[in-house]
């Protein structure tokens, strides 16, 4: 049985420790004793199998990531987002306590959302992928997942969120019954 096919069949893999880096050990999901002979003999070439793959794993998620930030506008935007979204925490915490009444509190924050969205479309796209990517709905978080991917990976938006839309539209008008 090669490397690979141990990994598999065993479902094998890393154990982290406490600062999330592996420490060398193995954890074996479901093994008897022959397989764990097998997976002794073939240690070093399972850790290096193993650490290769979480190397590349690690890899291909900071170039993710790095397209993701290289969306301009977008943390601008989320930036506004959270900044609204605070304010409106303290805002509501000020009722909280006796008298208060909103007195003490910042202004609320002007922003023109607006006017960010469409200076800034791409990103503006990326976060409705986003928010139709956390859907409750599978359908609606498919379609969604599959913007954001397209988007992040520098295809058109505008077809992204296009298609995106026409999809949930689709399967909602098909299912308006269910």
């Amino acid at each position: 049985m090669t490397t690979q096919e141990l990994i598999k069949r065993y479902r094998i893999s890393l154990k982290i420790d406490e600062h999330g880096q592996p420490n060398g050990n193995l954890v074996v999901y479901r093994a008897d004793k022959a397989a764990l002979a097998a997976i002794k003999a073939a240690k070093p070439e399972i850790v290096a199998v193993l650490l290769a793959q979480r190397e590349a794993s690690l890899r291909a998620e900071q170039e993710r990531q790095a397209k993701i930030d290289a969306i301009p506008g977008l943390r601008e935007i989320e930036a506004a987002r959270i900044d609204l979204v605070n304010w409106k925490l303290e805002f509501d915490a000020s009722f909280d306590g006796e008298g208060g009444g909103g007195v003490g509190v910042r202004p609320k924050p002007k922003y023109d959302m607006d006017a960010l969205h469409a200076k800034y479309p791409r990103a503006k796209a990326y976060l409705d992928a986003m928010d139709f990517a956390e859907s409750a709905n599978d359908a609606k978080a498919a379609a969604g997942r599959k913007a954001l991917e397209a988007i992040i990976n520098g295809e058109n938006y505008e077809r992204a969120a296009s298609t995106m839309e026409a999809e949930w539209k689709s399967h909602a008008a098909s299912h308006i019954w269910d």
